[in-house]
């Protein structure tokens, strides 16, 4: 009886090597491809992560910037428009708008009240400064004088320390540039 022959030994064990080199291959392949879906879920999950972050900063930035413009605050008098700047920052640009009726004249003066001198040099020389006020410090407040018949409504335009510009009504709207509240 003639016996199957399976080979010699170093055959054997060459094809032994090749199942078990194509095992680890595999088992390799799906060790990666493992690895990458985590990778996956951990770049999806930090993304989300950042994404959170990214809106909680825009929205305590969004603040910081309302914050300033909110700490303006208007008064009105029948002579006189007071801007009060109650911020930690300067606001520029500062301008009065009195119904159609301009304000004429217009002065800086510090938390008690006590106008700039060199504004006031300016007023007793008859300089008119104008209706603009191009600075208004911490703890100062704006004043413009109302016209005769100044009876409409007024409002404050003024920029603030990041540039954006802000208007606030007497009833105390305050609005961005765009008309937000």
């Amino acid at each position: 009886m003639a016996g199957i022959d399976l080979g010699d030994a170093p055959t054997w064990l060459g094809a032994i090597f090749a199942a078990g080199a194509a095992g680890a291959a595999i088992w390799t392949l799906k060790s990666q491809r493992d690895q990458i879906a985590e990778q996956r879920d951990f770049i999806a999950e930090q993304s989300a992560n950042l994404l959170l972050e990214r809106e909680a900063l825009l929205a305590a930035a969004k603040d910081r910037r309302k914050r300033q413009a909110r700490s303006v605050r208007l008064k009105v008098e029948r002579q006189y428009v007071y801007v009060f700047n109650e911020s930690d920052a300067p606001i520029m640009a500062v301008c009065c708008f009195d119904g159609d009726a301009p304000p004429v004249r217009s002065c800086v003066v510090d938390a008690i009240g006590n106008v700039a001198s060199e504004l006031i040099a300016a007023m007793v020389r008859g300089e008119d400064s104008g209706p603009d006020i191009d600075l208004v410090g911490v703890g100062q407040a704006a004043v413009f004088q109302r016209a005769e018949g100044g009876q409409g409504e007024v409002s404050v335009g003024f920029i603030d320390m990041a540039g954006l510009e802000w208007s606030r009504h007497a009833d105390g709207t305050l609005l961005d540039a765009d008309g937000r509240h």
